[in-house]
């Protein structure tokens, strides 16, 4: 269960899928694209402890910030965009 969601527009959805998918071909430059995301959806989340990832849901405009163990388990590695 997620620590808490944050609801966005569909535009800052739409950017930050936009900025994960702009480099596909190199894996330095997905990685960088990863870590941008990551920052871009902590920033947007508000606070997290450093137990805490914010990450954006695939097919919704939301973020949830959820703890390490939950956003590493497999059975939940689909549903997130990054």
């Amino acid at each position: 269960m997620p620590v808490r969601s944050v609801n966005l527009s569909a535009a800052e959805a739409t950017a930050l899928r936009e900025l994960y998918n702009r480099f596909p071909a190199s894996d330095l430059a997905r990685k960088a694209a990863m870590n941008a995301v990551r920052s871009q959806c902590a920033r947007l989340a508000g606070v997290t402890s450093k137990n805490e990832v914010a990450v954006l849901c695939k097919g919704s405009n939301r973020i949830e910030v959820l703890n390490h163990e939950e956003y590493f388990r497999d059975s939940y590695k689909d549903l997130w965009d990054s």
